[in-house]
């Protein structure tokens, strides 16, 4: 993901982990994934909310912070739908 975002700079190396770690979460979307990315810079807002928001659950889940862990698991898991949800749209403009 070398390509340059949307404000002239290349992207962010939080949207690149957070890209990384949708992938390992929803590995039967590995591929639409890093097809999306490359070409929808639009994607880097959310892949970026993604790792700042898995970062902070797993710092709540340490502290035993049972409240925001589950307000941050509801968080991630809503990200995770809409990015499955943006792959499922552009796929379905393919066929």
């Amino acid at each position: 993901m070398s390509r340059q975002g949307g404000t002239g700079g290349t992207t962010s190396d939080a949207a690149r982990r957070g890209l990384a770690r949708l992938m390992l979460k929803l590995p039967a979307l590995r591929t639409s994934l890093q097809a999306a990315a490359s070409r929808s810079p639009d994607l880097d807002e959310l892949f970026e909310a993604y790792e700042i928001a898995a970062v902070a659950l797993e710092t709540f889940r340490r502290a035993g912070d049972h409240v925001r862990t589950s307000e941050y698991e509801g968080l991630c898991s809503g990200i995770e739908d809409d990015v499955t949800q943006h792959i499922l749209r552009t796929n379905s403009h393919i066929w």
